[in-house]
């Protein structure tokens, strides 16, 4: 009986710490969605800048 007990313990130690280990690599990578979603919006910031700046220079340089 006592054999059984000190066996789950150990058990229950070993998964929780499983757990933990878990829990920490689901934290890095939800941060490093975060720092990927804020980049791409970056990204999408940019390309409007760049499109508007080819739009205007295509406007500006038509024949009129």
């Amino acid at each position: 009986m006592r054999h059984s007990l000190v066996k789950l313990k150990k058990t229950l130690q070993d998964r929780c710490a499983e757990l933990e280990h878990a829990r920490s690599r689901a934290e890095q990578y939800e941060a490093e969605v975060k720092k990927l979603r804020c980049r791409i919006e970056e990204l999408k910031s940019e390309i409007s800048n760049v499109e508007d700046e080819v739009c205007a220079s295509v406007v500006f340089n038509e024949p009129v």
